[in-house]
């Protein structure tokens, strides 16, 4: 549906491969990502087993209580930047972005509905998973070769966009991000933080000292001692 709507656009049709595999293969692969799914959170569970020392421990008191309720101008600027599409979609994106004045206040009302009671809808979770191949070079016959990849659905995805916005926008607020995160940031990178990190080594080699970049408490004295030398 999505190739005939897009060749009747004018647009390019993409083909792309069909991964096809028997019910077996299927389910074996399932199970592999399951397991790793269960040692991540196996993981997790024992971090926060570990005691941390009451001094790392920052406690915020202005929590978030409820979402605040979105509109149609910043739905339809998160439906306008959306570009991918899932085949769970009635619509393919442009088509969405096209009709979006007719849409939008659907999807606000639903986004609203989500927001005030605090539950991503069931029928929103599905997703098409496909597992993709990590390097071309990999073996195709080993399942470690092999990265899931969730296509969720439109809508889903503009609510957790709202979400994402209104969380990130309380953690700026109350000054829960690290001075020098450059990860998930509005203009940081890799390449901000390794600027940051080069020029703190030079700096600290004028002046013949330990870089102040790094927090050795956390760091193992095995790799400690490789980082010195």
């Amino acid at each position: 549906m999505f190739r005939l709507l897009r060749s009747l656009d004018g647009q390019r049709v993409q083909q792309q491969p069909e991964f096809r595999l028997a019910a077996q293969e299927c389910e074996l692969f399932s199970r592999f990502f399951r397991g790793k799914i269960d040692n991540f959170l196996s993981g997790l569970q024992y971090f926060n087993d570990i005691d941390r020392p009451s001094d790392e421990i920052r406690c915020f008191t202005d929590c978030i209580g409820v979402f605040d309720r979105t509109t149609n101008t910043e739905i339809t600027a998160i439906c306008s930047a959306t570009k991918k599409t899932c085949v769970l979609d009635p619509l393919p994106a442009n088509q969405l972005t096209d009709n979006i004045t007719s849409i939008v206040p659907a999807i606000t009302r639903i986004t609203n509905a989500s927001l005030d009671e605090g539950v991503m809808p069931k029928s929103l979770k599905h997703a098409i998973v496909r597992p993709l191949l990590k390097k071309p070079s990999l073996d195709k016959d080993t399942l470690s070769s092999y990265r899931p990849v969730s296509n969720l659905t439109q809508l889903s995805k503009v609510i957790e966009k709202v979400v994402a916005l209104r969380i990130m926008t309380h953690v700026f607020d109350q000054q829960m991000v690290e001075c020098f995160q450059s990860a998930y940031r509005k203009k940081h990178s890799t390449e901000t933080a390794l600027l940051y990190v080069t020029s703190a080594v030079k700096t600290a080699m004028d002046k013949n000292k330990e870089p102040s970049c790094f927090s050795w408490i956390s760091v193992p004295p095995s790799i400690r001692s490789t980082i010195t030398s």
